[in-house]
């Protein structure tokens, strides 16, 4: 709820003390959550805005392929250790992008999926931390709206503070 970022660590080292993957799981929650200043408002609102208790998760590291597709992304992949999955509502992944028409490189992009979207792979069995969840999680040809993706590495829509409109969802 917009916290300090040192309040919000303070937080998460506080759960994780009494549960390590309880822990991990929240910060897996809150760090994808800060992605919601990065999304254009009305995707954010899609995601973010419907409810104050959605979860987020997924895997930054651009394992998934995308194709450029009318309006967005038809997207393929499969991502290791996708902490939280089993309780997200939406799962991003890393996705690396076809270059520019002009020949250009694009950095790789977080695609949001729905939860019913993504097929969720067995693959998590551990002693430690076994409470995260941290199956793979793989889509095959999902197409991923344009405002429902995230350039790695650009600046949030709402920088240092300011606001330049309402907040979504209480983020």
């Amino acid at each position: 709820l917009e916290v300090h970022p040192r309040t919000l660590v303070e937080t998460i080292e506080t759960i994780a003390r009494a549960d390590g993957s309880a822990g991990w799981c929240v910060m897996i929650g809150a760090t994808t959550g800060v992605l919601a200043a990065s999304l254009p408002e009305p995707c954010a609102r899609e995601i973010y805005g419907s409810d104050p208790q959605v979860v987020t998760g997924g895997v930054a590291a651009p394992h998934g392929r995308a194709t450029v597709a009318d309006g967005g992304y038809r997207v393929s992949g499969r991502w290791p250790f996708a902490s939280g999955c089993h309780h997200s509502d939406w799962l991003v992944g890393g996705t690396a992008v076809p270059p520019a028409p002009d020949g250009r490189p694009r950095p790789p992009r977080l695609m949001f999926f729905a939860a019913e979207q993504v097929r969720i792979l067995d693959t998590w069995h551990v002693s430690g931390l076994r409470g995260t969840g941290s199956c793979d999680i793989e889509v095959h040809e999902v197409f991923v709206p344009e405002g429902r993706s995230v350039e790695l590495g650009r600046r949030a829509r709402i920088e240092r503070g300011r606001r330049r409109h309402r907040p979504v969802g209480g983020l």
